[in-house]
């Protein structure tokens, strides 16, 4: 199988709660076809080696979930301790850069 394509990517340093530092990419794939039907996407975050798979109706629905659910994964490592930066830098990378803010029902 083919690897999806990504579409979208940034470089960042992560911090986890133990205080470990890395670069590391987030990175989301074009939407494809599933061979049983819809569409998904995969995305890379920091605390995970393998990407994540979101599943859409269409490939606007996989877009808009994956991304919806690595900005909810990435509020909730934050919440649990992990601090994320620019790369190569001690400033702080707001989430709200790339991400929705939390709504208060997702709290």
């Amino acid at each position: 199988m083919t690897k999806p394509q990504a579409i979208a990517e940034t470089h960042i340093r992560a911090v986890n709660p133990s205080g470990e530092s890395r670069e590391t990419i987030i990175k989301l794939t074009k939407p494809v076809q599933d061979p049983r039907g819809g569409f998904s996407c995969t995305v890379t975050l920091p605390d995970r080696v393998e990407p994540i798979t979101i599943y859409g109706e269409d490939s606007l629905q996989a877009l808009f979930l994956t991304m919806k659910f690595a900005g909810t994964r990435m509020h909730d490592m934050k919440d649990k301790g992990w601090a994320f930066y620019y790369p190569d830098t001690d400033e702080d990378l707001p989430l709200s850069v790339y991400f929705s803010p939390r709504e208060a029902s997702e709290s």
